[in-house]
């Protein structure tokens, strides 16, 4: 249960970070809905996860 908490809270962390660096550095459109995909693809990731884990508890 802890790996799965520490790997929400991880994916987590990287999300943030990524969101920050797509959005402060200059570039194209295409390329922040590309990594907004990408990070909400980890997030869903990262929910689906955790519901797996507590419901098989």
């Amino acid at each position: 249960m802890f790996i799965v908490f520490a790997f929400i809270i991880c994916s987590w962390f990287v999300c943030t970070l990524a969101t920050f660096a797509v959005y402060t550095l200059p570039c194209s459109r295409t390329s922040i809905l590309c990594a907004s995909g990408g990070i909400y693809l980890v997030r869903t990731l990262a929910v689906l996860t955790f519901t797996i884990s507590v419901t098989s508890f």
